[in-house]
């Protein structure tokens, strides 16, 4: 039993644990700082948004050979002008990240499924949650019996159908060995997705601004032929907001009597910078007499030595009526008689 050292072990525990002691208050101060600064490093007052990405929209992906996968995907909601970049996670283990919203994920194996997500990054670093799941299997080695590419896909037009979609259409390729198995989409010189048939809807675009699109094919064993002849198309400007703020009210309203049976009007313009005024209503003891589009109406009709009260207000190019004027009033005279009497008729004697 003299024979057993148990001395320096018991000396290399002590060490090891003044060691941990020594590396545990940097620790505890970078965990402190954490804390402090957020969970991406920056400064609460560095943070443009206190909200994060929201998930990436739509996740999907394709084969392109049987050691490469294609995943794109449609940019999150949140925020607005889009994220800094994406992170790519393949079976749960970040991939990659990308500024764009497609990823080519290579050095696979073949005949082998994988499972993608995307999350969402702002420029003060702050992540988002994942988007759904996406699964895509490698093609099977083919041992590379086809070596030629597809041939080009021609014919490619682009077609902007609202502010915010382009349609894609081309010509199928041809592959005469192992056939075109799908499509690649490519946006301004950036891969953007893939597809099995010869259309393309492209709805990431922006109002009001030009994209250039190209199409290439790729084969049943991953070779991926020349891009079409570019096609460009230009996103028209979103339609304007409804108007939902209604015109203002008609000044200076004046009423005054023409003749026993009719009473002038007239007012200013009431204004309406969004969609203008479409017409102004004329109101007489608070029914409804008639709309114009004139500031000035006479109101005939009426009855003589009666007093009415009239209010105007605008409608504007939307419908929205907006408040009535102040009331103006005004009194018929009297009807004059304009008729002579009959003549007197002949005189009688009575005797």
């Amino acid at each position: 039993m003299s024979g057993v050292r148990r001395a320096p072990r018991a000396r290399g525990r002590r060490a090891g644990a003044a060691r941990g002691r020594r590396g545990g208050r940097p620790a505890i101060a970078c965990a402190l700082a954490a804390l402090c600064l957020g969970s991406t490093g920056a400064h609460p007052a560095a943070r443009s948004d206190l909200a994060p990405p929201t998930a990436p929209l739509s996740p999907s992906g394709s084969a392109l050979s049987d050691t490469e996968i294609v995943v794109a995907w449609f940019p999150p909601l949140l925020p607005p002008g889009g994220p800094a970049h994406y992170v790519v996670y393949r079976d749960g283990v970040a991939i990659g990240t990308s500024t764009v919203t497609s990823f080519t994920d290579t050095g696979l194996q073949p005949s082998t499924k994988y499972q993608y997500r995307i999350s969402a990054v702002d420029g003060a670093g702050a992540e988002g949650p994942r988007s759904s799941t996406v699964n895509v299997t490698t093609m099977a080695g083919s041992g590379g019996s086809d070596t030629t590419p597809p041939t080009a896909p021609a014919g490619l037009q682009a077609d902007a159908v609202t502010p915010t979609q382009i349609d894609l259409v081309w010509q199928a390729a041809a592959d005469a060995e192992s056939g075109v198995a799908h499509y690649r989409v490519y946006r301004d010189g950036a891969f953007v997705a893939t597809t099995s048939g010869t259309t393309f809807s492209d709805v990431s675009v922006q109002p009001q601004t030009t994209y250039t699109y190209e199409v290439s094919a790729v084969n049943g064993d991953g070779l991926e032929g020349a891009r079409s002849p570019s096609a460009s198309a230009t996103t028209p400007a979103p339609p304007p907001a409804p108007d939902t703020t209604p015109p203002s009210v008609p000044a200076g309203l004046e009423a005054e009597p023409a003749t026993s049976r009719q009473i002038d009007l007239a007012w200013e313009d009431a204004s309406d910078p969004e969609s203008g005024i479409a017409l102004y209503n004329v109101y007489r003891g608070g029914a409804l007499v008639t709309s114009t589009a004139a500031t000035v109406l006479s109101d005939s009709g009426l009855e003589p030595a009666t007093t009415y009260v009239y209010q105007v207000s605008a409608t504007n190019g939307e419908g929205l009526e907006g408040p009535r004027s102040a009331p103006a009033q005004a009194t018929t005279p009297p009807e004059v008689d304009t008729t002579p009497p009959a003549a007197p008729g002949r005189p009688r004697i009575i005797g």
